[in-house]
């Protein structure tokens, strides 16, 4: 065949193939096989309002047949209502609020916080918070996110870079920012869907690899950290691009984690040294400890100083040297130690302190009034001070206890306020702790469900091999006994009885069943009443209440909860309805006709 023709046939082959894999695809989004990966998409059912919400499968491209946690269902308008102020908020597990709900996550917190500072305006802080993703995955999802309508996009990230998807530290190793677009678009492809949908026993596992640490030895001065924070900037960079041309402010913030009360997890033993320069620092280090555990604390101090002579690259005695200077009151310095025992940890699941450094700079690199940058580590730690960060707010490594929400909240909240709407701050109207719970709907057995989560994290690879972490143990496990005894004897035989996967679905929805099966309906009614609170845009929620209330004969509340479900979702009214909700239909029917009469 001469070469004009073998090139030709080469070339309509390779047409022929893609022709066909197009059809494919036509084909299968014509007949609706495989699920929608956008972010924002429309509530099926047409309901009256309240007719989109964000997508819990956005995450299928980036961490495979696997759904985690996020983004929050939340239902919104568009066009989006005038008179509406619209947060949306990147990030990963802090923002998603692991272990808590996302109804109880700082961004909720955030909207609180700027309702109660708003005349005349509603705030809606929406939640794209997905656990265990990274930036990779956030400079896709902001483009996405503009169908929204925001005024306001908040990044909060930088704890994942090295373990999430295509993470340097992942068993999926780094990707350029510039192929992980490319992968993305493949994955979000019908046909490849059906493709890894035949292939989910072998695909299933090799992403649960990618979602965990294939390496805890990272050294803090070695290349792979460079990358890393290279293309943390990149994506940073492309995230903030794409908000300017959308001509909508962003806002990068700093990331901050438990310095003070999470030991390393995996410490680097020194390299380079020689066998007696070895010798002499094992000795000192030996010496150290022996010191610190009699509570020696000065003694010990020089110790671990004169170890860090011989070598300065061991992230347990940067900690214990760390701990030495806490406990002598010098806060300053013990925090310095500390964020040095974070960088020097080689298993790298809390962001190191250049991260920070690069946030800023991306931000402050750019000239336009709509690019914002707020360091809430730097903030949290002034306003908390002078110890260094830990049990106070944290719960574990890098997830905020219910207190350590609120204050993230509150800085950002002040800062938005002042800084980007420009208008005043009332300490006033910030709600109290009583009055912050009544409007979030927080509970005891929240902080207990997530004390508790908390302590698995800690027991499991590669938290468990923490240095110190049996004191961290101890310290949950004392507050999860003080949690369950705040509660009366009934309330902590219902907890004790629910399974936590149970309660990990949703905590509020099977406390409210399980007093129900135990003829206690005014409970249950409670805690149908709180769940409807925190989630008043779920049709199902107002449904469950209006189900509960008609039980026990409250016609009139229960009607009108109804009839808000059936604005949610007006399909369940074209089914064959309980006899409970025909009788509350015909109540409305007969109340619209006097009304109209």
């Amino acid at each position: 065949m001469p070469r004009k023709k073998l090139w030709a046939f080469r070339i309509a082959a390779i047409l022929l193939a893609f022709a066909f894999l197009a059809g494919v695809e036509l084909s299968l989004r014509a007949i609706g096989l495989g699920p929608d990966v956008s972010l924002v998409i429309p509530v099926s059912g047409s309901p009256k309002r309240a007719k989109y919400q964000l997508n819990e499968l956005v995450d299928l491209p980036y961490l495979g047949s696997i759904s985690l946690r996020g983004p929050e269902e939340r239902r919104f308008d568009l066009p989006k209502p005038k008179k509406t102020y619209r947060i949306l908020v990147f990030g990963a597990s802090t923002v998603a609020g692991f272990p808590y709900p996302f109804e109880l996550s700082f961004p909720r917190h955030l909207e609180v916080l700027l309702q109660a500072q708003a005349t005349g305006w509603r705030i809606e802080v929406l939640n794209a918070g997905i656990t265990a993703i990274n930036s990779f995955a956030l400079a896709d999802m902001v483009p996405q996110g503009l169908v929204a309508e925001p005024d306001l996009i908040i990044v909060h990230a930088g704890h994942n870079e090295f373990y999430g998807p295509g993470g340097a530290g992942s068993s999926a190793r780094g990707l350029s920012p510039s192929l992980f677009p490319w992968i993305v678009r493949i994955k979000k492809l019908r046909t490849s869907q059906l493709i890894l949908r035949l292939l989910a026993s072998t695909e299933e596992d090799r992403e649960l690899l990618e979602l965990l640490p294939e390496t805890l030895e990272i050294p803090w001065h070695g290349e792979t950290v460079r990358a890393v924070e290279a293309r943390f900037r990149a994506n940073l960079e492309q995230m903030v691009r794409t908000a300017i041309g959308a001509g909508v402010p962003i806002l990068l913030t700093t990331v901050a984690c438990n310095l003070r009360d999470q030991g390393p997890i995996h410490s680097l033993l020194p390299r380079d040294l020689t066998e007696q320069q070895m010798e002499r620092w094992k000795s000192l280090v030996q010496q150290g400890e022996r010191r610190f555990q009699e509570g020696q604390w000065q003694s010990a101090q020089e110790l671990f100083e004169e170890a860090e002579t011989v070598d300065k690259s061991s992230a347990l005695v940067a900690y214990r040297l760390a701990q030495c200077l806490d406990r002598q009151k010098r806060w300053n310095a013990a925090r310095e130690a500390y964020a040095r025992a974070r960088d020097l940890d080689g298993c790298r699941l809390r962001a190191p302190s250049t991260f920070s450094d690069i946030v800023r700079q991306v931000a402050e690199s750019h000239s336009e009034p709509s690019v914002h940058f707020f360091d809430t580590a730097a903030d949290l730690q002034e306003r908390l001070g002078p110890e260094p960060l830990g049990h106070n707010v944290f719960l574990e490594h890098v997830h905020y206890n219910l207190d350590g929400h609120w204050q993230l909240a509150l800085s950002i909240a002040h800062f938005v306020q002042t800084k980007i709407l420009q208008r005043p701050w009332s300490a006033e109207r910030v709600p109290s702790f009583r009055e912050r719970n009544e409007l979030l709907g927080a509970t005891a057995q929240d902080e207990l469900f997530a004390h508790s989560m908390a302590l698995e994290v800690l027991q499991k690879r590669p938290m468990k091999d923490a240095v110190d972490v049996q004191q961290q143990i101890r310290f949950l496990t004392s507050r999860i006994r003080e949690l369950y005894l705040s509660l009366s004897p009934a309330d902590q035989q219902v907890f004790a009885d629910l399974p936590m996967s149970t309660m990990d679905a949703d905590l509020l929805g099977s406390l409210a069943w399980q007093y129900e099966r135990r003829g206690r309906p005014r409970e249950a009614i409670r805690w149908w009443r709180r769940r409807v609170r925190r989630r008043p845009w779920s049709p199902e929620t107002h449904w469950q209440l209006a189900r509960a209330l008609a039980a026990q004969g409250q016609t009139e509340e229960a009607s009108r909860e109804l009839q808000t479900a059936l604005e949610l979702a007006p399909h369940a009214a074209e089914a064959t309805l309980p006899p409970w909700a025909d009788r509350l239909l015909g109540h409305l029917r007969d109340a619209e006709k006097g009304a109209g009469t």
